[in-house]
């Protein structure tokens, strides 16, 4: 072969190998170099078929360049919108749908304005642009975000500071999942039992949680003022897909009977996914939380009680036919499943609806009167150490 011809393939080769490449992935672009090369092989063209090997090599400068570009030093910036603080990071999702892994030190709250530099990886999470882990961060302003959720995120930080300091650590973050749902503070062995357990549900806010505040204040304000201060709690407890969509559902339902509207559980759930899904279509398909949320609501509502029994259909029934409803799509995605998990949550489901009572009162009792704060602390620590003695044993632990 002359040396144009050799220098003609080889690019052409190589040049295939790069195209190869940007269809699949590495093994795929080294099977259709492999088969290229026995095409050649087969018709008695041994010079091609060893050149047409150079595909590999084109591939492979393909996938380093790509390795290479990802892995330069990038530059993101965004607004925070949400801070998880966790016992050894923190966890910030900007407003353009990056997250932000960096230490515990310094603390970083709702509205901060940074600049991000380091490298963005890929998200598992099709939610989510990006993710950066400790890169290098500057704050470029610290008021960035809208003044009413600001003040309420500081809020809701206010009242978990409260619970820190009349409860052990763990205790308290498990209050805090319980009351505003905030997770990030619960130890690691401590959330591996809860799932091992199946009770990771119980801080996930939901309905109950709106049912507690609304029992409490209905007594002392005004229909449109509870509307208001439902909108507030769902704003300051970073709006998880349960939460909303009991906030859309309660809402709904509370203006049809105000008006004396014929309404339906039907029309107000597919409302409530509707208005959620028009916010951000991808949570249908990719949200766990939205789905385990609306199955529960269903199995609810469609599942009936075959008793009688008032304590069966208060507390038994209604968690048999939460478990049931979701447990086709926790066996799809985590492919396991615990058959005690029932009992373990038919045991602690009498008692939440009081923990989360009791906790909201201490926290909030903790802006006005330390030594009220401590002696319903004490009463909730019971309930505490009930539920979490109940989460290990059926954990396994």
């Amino acid at each position: 072969m002359k040396l144009h011809d050799f220098f003609f393939w080889s690019a052409v080769f190589f040049l295939i190998g790069i195209f190869f490449a940007s269809l699949t992935t590495p093994t795929g672009a080294i099977i259709a170099a492999a088969l290229l090369a026995a095409i050649f092989l087969y018709f008695d063209r041994r010079q091609l078929a060893l050149l047409a090997l150079l595909a590999i090599l084109g591939s492979g400068y393909y996938f380093t360049f790509d390795y290479l570009e990802k892995r330069q030093p990038l530059e993101a910036t965004g607004i925070a919108v949400n801070v998880k603080q966790h016992l050894n990071y923190q966890e910030l999702i900007l407003d353009n749908k990056l997250k932000v892994i960096t230490g515990r030190h310094p603390q970083y709250y709702y509205g901060d304005e940074i600049i991000a530099r380091g490298e963005i990886k890929k998200s598992r999470s099709p939610l989510l642009r990006g993710v950066m882990s400790y890169p290098e961060i500057e704050i470029i302003d610290t008021d960035a975000g809208h003044p009413l959720k600001a003040a309420l995120v500081k809020l809701r930080l206010a009242f978990e500071n409260n619970l820190k300091n009349i409860l052990p650590q763990e205790k308290s973050a498990l209050l805090s999942g319980l009351t505003v749902g905030t997770t990030g503070e619960i130890s690691k062995n401590f959330n591996e039992e809860m799932k091992a357990s199946g009770t990771t549900h119980i801080t996930a806010l939901s309905g109950q949680n709106l049912a507690i505040i609304t029992g409490a204040l209905g007594a002392v304000f005004n229909f449109w003022l509870i509307l208001l201060l439902i909108i507030a709690f769902v704003i300051m407890t970073g709006a998880e897909a349960s939460l909303v969509r009991a906030a859309i559902m309660g809402t709904a339902g509370l203006l049809a009977n105000r008006m004396e509207r014929p309404h339906s559980f039907r029309s107000i759930i597919t409302l409530a996914a509707l208005v959620m899904v028009i916010f951000d279509p991808k949570i249908l398909t990719f949200d766990l939380g939205f789905q385990l949320s609306f199955l529960a609501a269903l199995g609810l509502t469609y599942i009936q009680s075959p008793t009688k029994n008032k304590l069966v259909n208060k507390y038994i029934w209604p968690t048999v036919a939460a478990q049931a409803a979701v447990l086709p799509l926790l066996l799809i995605k985590f492919s396991r499943f615990n058959p005690l998990s029932i009992i373990a949550n038919v045991l602690i489901a009498p008692v939440i609806p009081l923990t989360m009572g009791l906790g909201l009162a201490a926290g909030a009792a903790g802006f006005i009167f330390q030594p009220l704060a401590l002696f319903l602390a004490w009463f909730a620590n019971i309930f505490l150490s009930y539920e979490m003695a109940i989460i290990r044993i059926f954990a396994g632990g």
